[in-house]
């Protein structure tokens, strides 16, 4: 007999991970500690160019200080004079030049080409490292 508290059978695409973590890895590449936030802001940046800081901050659910924090960190100059990732650039709107605009850079263009190699060329799970599995 179920019930409303019947174990429900969750399944996934072992394939679709295995594409997942392909993009992580380029990732990693780049960072081995990049945060959840600055992936999820670089990837917003691919997907929408010249989207401003607001539209970053509005979209993503981020504060100002942490948007402006993760764009420092994947532009050319983190803080503290610290060497940035070099990923995106943000620059004052000329309509509006309290208003910042931020695009990949070529390097960014180059991460973005090669993550959506990692999502769309298939692997076979044979050929995948046995070391992540």
């Amino acid at each position: 007999m179920e019930t409303a508290f019947s174990k429900q059978v969750l399944t996934y695409d072992r394939y679709a991970l295995v594409q997942l973590f392909k993009a992580i890895e380029e990732f990693r590449g780049v960072d081995p500690e990049m945060p959840a936030q600055g992936i999820a802001l670089f990837l917003y940046t691919a997907i929408y160019p010249d989207c401003t800081m607001t539209d970053l901050q509005k979209n993503l659910g981020m504060t100002q200080s942490s948007c402006s924090r993760n764009v420092s960190a994947l532009s050319e100059w983190h803080r503290l004079d610290k060497p940035g990732h070099g990923l995106l650039v943000a620059t004052p709107d000329p309509m509006e030049r309290r208003r910042k605009i931020v695009r990949l850079t070529e390097k960014g263009e180059q991460l973005a080409v090669s993550l959506t190699d990692a999502v769309m060329n298939p692997v076979r799970l044979s050929s995948f490292s046995k070391a992540v599995r």
